[in-house]
């Protein structure tokens, strides 16, 4: 089990049922009913969890997707217990990113895990640490997505643009099929795009608002002790 720096979460419920729920059922909770209630538990945020943008956090993304994402064996055999501890672990097993693929708009692992990260809300410097920590690239992919949809610009200025030094190549799933993409690429993305894997990102404003207002500092890019029109042939050498 891998640690989250900063990590506070209260200790789950006991899951033992009591003696009197054995022996008194309700005379109306049909097999039927108690599985329709117990998969509503299954896909509810935490009661923990606090609205984002005026909404239950996992209403980011849309319905059709969040519908098809509970019916995936993967979302029903791999996440549907997960805390936010248990999910890095299982983030970090990713070997690819996306949205949806082929024809009826099959969810990806990625988004499945995404999905559960707006339910169980893990704390904002837990997943700074995540996309800090450059080991596991999807695992860092995932965490920069849901610190996007989750928190305020200055935050994610802070914590992407360090991100967009990163050169990886990364598995993205597509409907047409595997597609190679970089991580510097993909963040851009977050940063400037309006929606990622089919997700509609949140508004937010251009970073020169803030830095004019005096909430972000100028943006230093490691390649910005280049000069000329360009970086020269030895310059781009490793």
């Amino acid at each position: 089990m891998h640690s989250l720096p900063g990590l506070q979460l209260p200790a789950p419920p006991s899951t033992t049922p009591s003696r009197t729920t054995q022996l008194t059922p309700h005379p109306l909770d049909s097999p039927t009913s108690a599985q329709a209630r117990q998969s509503t538990m299954a896909h509810s945020t935490q009661k923990y969890a606090v609205n984002v943008h005026g909404m239950d956090p996992q209403h980011l993304i849309d319905e059709l997707t969040r519908s098809r994402v509970f019916r995936t064996r993967y979302y029903v055999s791999e996440c549907v217990a997960l805390d936010a501890r248990s999910l890095l672990d299982k983030a970090i097993c990713l070997k690819y990113a996306g949205g949806t693929y082929g024809s009826h708009g099959r969810p990806t692992p990625f988004i499945c895990l995404l999905l559960k990260m707006l339910q169980v809300q893990p704390a904002i410097e837990a997943v700074q640490a995540m996309i800090a920590n450059s080991e596991f690239k999807y695992l860092r992919l995932l965490a920069a997505m849901y610190l996007r949809l989750v928190a305020r610009p200055t935050i994610i200025y802070a914590a992407l643009e360090p991100v967009l030094d990163d050169y990886r190549s990364l598995r993205v799933r597509q409907t047409g099929g595997m597609v190679r993409m970089h991580m510097d690429e993909l963040i851009e993305r977050l940063l400037v795009a309006t929606e990622l894997f089919g997700v509609i990102l949140p508004r937010m404003p251009p970073r020169i608002v803030l830095e004019e207002n005096g909430l972000v500092g100028p943006y230093h890019s490691a390649l910005g002790h280049f000069s000329g029109t360009g970086p020269t042939a030895d310059e781009w050498k490793w």
